[in-house]
C-alpha cells in the first residue's frame, strides 16, 4: 500500500513537473508583458482578497484611501503557544503598494490555456482551497484559483474559471499573500528621517524638556538641549536613537485595544520642523493583564501607525535615563 501510495504521488509530481517545463518551454508568448490577464486602469482596483480555505484565514489588500500606500486587513489567526490574534487592519508596506501595481496589470509568464481535468489535478488546481478575488471599483469582481509551484519549480499557477485558462504567474503573488503577517506589514514607526526635523520635544508626566536637532557640515547628526544649543549631548542622542530606531514585535490593528485595556503613556516624544508638526512616538506600560512575569508589556504609537504596537521589554530601561534629563 505504501509503495502504492508513494508511485501515485510520485506519477502525480512527475506530470506536475512536466507540466512546469513544458509551460516554460512554451514557443509562444515568451514575453510577459504580452501575457495579460486583467488590465485595470488607475485607481479602478478597489481591492485584493486571498482566502485560504485549508486555513480558514484571508488578506485582504486595498488602496489607502488617505495616502498613496496600502491598507492590509488580516483575518484572525491562531498561533501555537500564542493567543489567538483577531482581524487587523493594519498599514501596508511597500511590498504591499507593490502588490496591487502587480495584480492591477495582471500577467503572465506563460499560458497553459484550459487543461483536462486530471493535469489540473497534477497541478493542484482541481481542487484548490486557494482563491484570489480582484474587486473593481466598475464592473463584477474577477475571482481566480491559485495553486503553489511543484516540487522544483518556482511559480505558482493561476486558472481563471471564467474559461478555465491556466497561467503561470510570479512567484511573488502567492507568497506575499502566503506570508502576509510578515511581507505585507508596515512596521517602520516613522515614515520621516530623522535629518528632516529640527526639534525634539520630551514629555514625562508632567515634567517636559526640548531638544535641538543640529546637523554639521560632513552631514552628521547631533543633539542639544535647548538651553544650551551650541553643546552637543551624546548621552541624550544615545538613549533617542534607541527609542528612534526601535522595532515593532508585534503590530496591532486600528482601533484595537490590547488585552488588559488601554496601555498607560509613560512617555511622548513629539518631532517638529519649523514649529510644524512632523511626527510623534507615545510608549506606554500595559497593565497586569498583559504582564509577563515581572516585566508589563510595552507598546508605543506613532504618526505612522493605525494603532499600538509591541516593542522589547527592554525599551522600558530607558525611561530611568529620560528621567535624568526630563525637567
Amino acid at each position: 500500500m505504501k509503495a502504492t501510495h508513494a508511485l501515485v504521488h510520485g506519477t502525480l509530481a512527475l506530470g506536475a513537473l512536466g507540466l512546469a517545463y513544458l509551460a516554460w518551454q512554451h514557443p509562444t508568448e515568451t514575453n510577459p508583458d504580452e501575457i495579460r490577464i486583467l488590465k485595470l486602469s488607475k485607481g479602478d482596483l478597489k481591492a485584493a482578497r486571498f482566502e485560504d480555505k485549508s486555513s480558514g484565514t484571508f488578506v485582504e489588500v486595498a488602496p489607502d484611501p488617505a495616502g498613496e500606500g496600502a491598507l492590509v486587513t488580516l483575518s484572525k489567526r491562531t498561533i501555537p503557544g500564542k493567543p489567538e490574534t483577531p482581524e487587523r487592519i493594519v498599514r501596508g508596506d511597500a511590498t504591499a503598494a507593490k502588490l496591487l501595481a502587480t495584480l492591477s496589470a495582471l500577467s503572465a509568464s506563460r499560458k497553459l490555456g484550459p487543461l483536462p481535468e486530471d493535469k489540473q489535478r497534477a497541478l493542484g488546481l482541481s481542487p484548490t482551497s486557494r482563491t484570489l478575488t480582484l474587486t473593481r471599483v466598475s464592473g463584477p469582481p474577477r475571482i481566480f484559483h491559485l495553486a503553489p509551484a511543484p516540487e522544483g519549480a518556482n511559480e505558482p499557477y493561476l486558472q481563471d474559471p471564467a474559461d478555465g485558462a491556466v497561467y503561470v504567474v510570479a512567484r511573488s503573488i502567492l507568497s506575499d499573500f502566503d506570508s502576509a503577517p510578515t511581507r505585507l506589514v508596515d512596521r517602520h514607526p516613522h515614515a520621516f528621517a530623522l535629518d528632516t526635523i529640527d526639534r525634539i520635544q520630551f514629555t514625562a508626566g508632567a515634567k517636559q524638556r526640548a531638544v535641538l536637532v543640529k546637523h554639521d557640515a560632513g552631514g552628521a547628526i547631533t543633539l542639544a538641549f535647548a538651553e544650551t544649543p551650541e553643546t552637543a549631548d551624546a548621552e541624550v542622542k544615545k538613549v533617542h536613537d534607541r527609542l528612534f530606531g526601535a522595532w515593532p514585535l508585534e503590530v496591532l490593528g486600528k482601533d484595537e485595544v490590547p488585552i488588559g485595556g488601554v496601555p498607560d503613556v509613560v512617555l511622548r516624544v513629539d518631532y517638529t520642523k519649523k514649529g510644524v508638526a512632523v511626527g510623534f512616538f507615545e510608549l506606554s506600560k500595559g497593565r497586569p493583564a498583559v504582564s509577563t512575569g515581572n516585566a508589563s508589556t510595552i507598546f508605543a504609537r506613532t504618526e505612522n501607525t493605525l494603532g499600538y504596537f509591541t516593542l522589547a521589554p527592554d525599551l522600558a530601561n530607558v525611561l530611568p535615563e529620560i528621567e535624568r534629563f526630563v525637567r
